[in-house]
Parts: structure tokens; sequence; C-alpha cells
């Protein structure tokens, strides 16, 4: 199944805005959703909230990175030769797992070990030397302008589906600002449901209408 693009999440959020817009595309076919953002950007009054989108969807997995929904990694690391601090081995996360956004458990030898975290990025881990193994939540990687509309983003469906109501609250602030506050609790409340969901439960449907 073809993830969601980038592309998409932009066309229906303008949707959300414009709920009259004529839109038309293949989301299983790149070049399609490419025409059809670039169609939109010869509109002169669709132009400045497309270029707002950008900013509007980094700052929409910013706040999903940090409630812990990006993508879950296991990396095994050596614990040998590093520095201690009172019986605690000193990890640098930006050295040895830089991708990681948030250190979720460490392991050795099969089994849970305690470990703190420092302001610095600085893991401290109740370990010896060896070998450990850190499960984390990855960074989500932000788009730019130059981004292609068909970049598909490494997060379920079912959250990426949920990028267009943040996108809307933004783009409508400084015109309805009910609007959007309705459209960002929305977006939160849906994300909330979605992560609170068993594994293996039920398929998540969204309709995008506010």
């Amino acid at each position: 199944m073809e993830k969601i693009k980038i592309g998409e999440i932009k066309c229906e959020a303008l949707r959300l805005v414009f709920p009259e817009l004529d839109l038309h595309f293949d989301s299983d076919n790149a070049e399609s959703i490419n025409s059809a953002v670039a169609n939109l950007k010869c509109d002169p009054t669709l132009k400045g909230y497309l270029d707002s989108c950008v900013g509007a969807i980094n700052r929409a997995l910013s706040i999903i990175e940090s409630k812990g929904a990006s993508k879950t990694e296991i990396k095994t690391i050596s614990l040998k030769g590093k520095a201690k601090i009172g019986g605690m081995v000193r990890v640098p996360l930006k050295d040895e797992v830089k991708e990681a956004h948030n250190v979720i458990a460490i392991y050795q030898n099969g089994k849970s070990v305690n470990f703190t975290k420092e302001a610095d990025g600085i893991l401290l881990v109740e370990s010896q030397n060896g070998e450990a193994e850190i499960l984390y939540n990855s960074k989500i990687p932000r788009i730019s302008e130059k981004t292609s509309d068909s970049y598909e983003i490494e997060l379920d469906s079912a959250i990426l589906e949920l990028i267009p109501y943040f996108v809307r609250s933004e783009l409508i602030l400084g015109e309805d600002e009910k609007g959007a506050k309705d459209a960002r609790n929305e977006f939160l409340s849906a994300l909330n449901s979605v992560l609170i969901k068993p594994t293996g439960g039920g398929a998540v449907m969204t309709v995008y209408s506010i």
C-alpha cells in the first residue's frame, strides 16, 4: 500500500480551508500529485496558503514526535571503553544514536537496565562493559520548500491523515480564530485517540470535514 505523500497532505488541507475547491489527483501516482500541487500554485489566491503548508506540516511533525508517535527503532552499541560516573556508563546520544528523539528502554543480555538522561543528551546507563541495545523513537525528518510533493513521511497512515487538520488550523488562524482552535483541537484529540488504540485494533477512518 502506498504511503501518504506530502502533496496529498497539502491538498487535503486546502480542501478543508476551501470545501468548494475542485481538486482531482491519483493518490497512487506521484506525477499526478506533483501536477495537482503545481497547478494550485498557479492560482495567486492559493499560492500563499500552499507556501505556508510547509512550516505548518513541520510543526505538526514536532507535536507527533513529542508524543512518541515516531518510528520505533533498536540499535546495538558497545559500552567498552566509555567513561563512567559513579558506576554509571556515560553514553553520548549524539554520537552513538544521533537519530534518536526519545529513548524508551535499554537492554543488556536480554534484561532491562536503568538509565537516566542528562540535559545535554548524555545517557547514564547502569551497566558494565559489553554491548547494550537501545530502544528509541527516531527523529522525524522535516520537510522544506524543496521537498518533492511525492515525498513520503515514514509514519503510520492513520497519523498522517490527521495532519491536514493541524495545517488548516494554522492557515486560517488570522481569519477565523475559533475555527482554527477547533481544527487544532480536532487534530490533537484524533491523534490521542490513534495513539491509545491497541496494536492490531480496528482501522482508523478519517473524514476531512470540520
